[in-house]
């Protein structure tokens, strides 16, 4: 937590109201009616699709790109319309360094004390890649290397601490920075190595970025035979599935449940779309990740899955009919994560207006009493 404030804030402020731009409204048409790896594959397509490579000294501050700072403009303190706000003051906001609701350990202004040569926390800052680079060093340098969606800003001595190692959850620590992420032996079934954890404000964004990496990524790195899992434990060699059983089922943990899409990382999306030409398809939607990695989520979920017949689907009537034998909460969510409509079924109750929804895919989120399920909803 920071608590000073300058003009070179006060112009951050300013240059960002009036760089911003927005993300196209269809830019991911191409992929409705997908699910499942098919879905992975065609957003990498749309992702790649006006992805310019940018130097690697424009991440600090966008150098000669017309409408983006690079950093600057992504990870900024500065006060958002929904989510968590911090300091409000302009500096680096550096995953490994912010301390949410206490005063920040040291804070970093941007372009001043790059690294360098570091021997503690706050001597300098320079670019995190959250995918480490050994990890496709064989492959390319670029454009892995300068993609702002998976390289921020950080520290450079808990960067150095971190190194290549994974991240996951520690069981026992050997290295706490100073803002609580951790460094050591892995807390985990199915990996019992050395990890890295950041702190929950931010393990959501962490997930996030390796998901687009996987994404973006699928073929320039998993198919290139050049890969070797063994610079990222995350990873297994496949351009499918990409990570191991254990790091998947932890980052869509971290996705849907411990830190959320919000505001804060929506508008650094808009702003990595400034500074490259392409977005991050798991912040603009969230669902993509369960429909790409867990497919068997929207469709079966305990046993209420045996309970519940939901008709016609796809459709194009004015009705949606839930059969079910105990009363059942329906939601309807678009996908951007806003609900629709909210109601209650029963035996006999069972017909849900949706004459005003519009073309799309929708997702339904039923429970009642003993359960609870995810059904994706096609409206033609």
């Amino acid at each position: 937590m920071k608590f000073f404030y300058s003009v070179s804030f006060l112009l951050i402020t300013v240059q960002s109201l009036l760089s911003q731009s927005d993300i196209p409204s269809d830019y991911y048409d191409s992929a409705n009616g997908l699910i499942g790896y098919p879905l992975k594959t065609q957003l990498k397509n749309i992702i790649s699709n006006g992805h310019i490579t940018r130097d690697y000294g424009q991440l600090y501050d966008g150098d000669g790109i017309a409408g983006s700072r690079g950093f600057i403009d992504t990870h900024s303190d500065l006060n958002i319309s929904g989510g968590a706000n911090y300091d409000n003051d302009g500096t680096v906001l550096d995953f490994y360094s912010e301390r949410p609701y206490a005063i920040d350990p040291y804070n970093y202004t941007h372009g001043n004390n790059q690294c360098g040569n570091q021997s503690s926390e706050g001597d300098c800052y320079n670019r995190e890649h959250l995918v480490p680079q050994s990890a496709y060093d064989d492959v390319a340098d670029l454009p892995m290397k300068t993609d702002i969606h998976h390289v921020i800003p950080s520290d450079g001595r808990v960067n150095n601490f971190r190194g290549s190692y994974p991240f996951g959850i520690v069981a026992v620590a050997n290295w706490t920075s100073l803002n609580n992420s951790k460094r050591g032996s892995s807390g985990m079934a199915g990996y019992s190595g050395i990890v890295f954890e950041p702190i929950d404000e931010f393990k959501g964004d962490i997930a996030r970025a390796l998901l687009y990496f996987a994404t973006r990524y699928e073929t320039t790195v998993f198919e290139s035979n050049a890969f070797d899992n063994t610079n990222f434990a995350m990873f297994n060699g496949t351009s499918d599935q990409v990570f191991t059983d254990w790091a998947i089922e932890l980052l869509l943990e971290w996705h849907n449940t411990v830190d959320p899409v919000d505001e804060r990382e929506r508008e650094r999306n808009e702003a990595a779309w400034d500074f490259q030409g392409n977005a991050n398809p798991f912040v603009s939607h969230p669902e993509f990740a369960t429909m790409i990695w867990d497919p068997e989520a929207l469709s079966t979920t305990n046993t209420i899955q045996q309970e519940i017949k939901l008709h016609p689907n796809p459709t194009k009537g004015e009705s949606l009919f839930v059969e079910v034998q105990l009363p059942t909460v329906v939601e309807l969510f678009d996908l951007t994560g806003h609900s629709i409509l909210k109601t209650t079924v029963n035996q006999n109750h069972s017909s849900i207006d949706i004459r005003n929804l519009s073309s799309g895919i929708y997702i339904l989120y039923l429970q009642n009493a003993q359960a609870k399920s995810t059904r994706k909803l096609v409206r033609l």
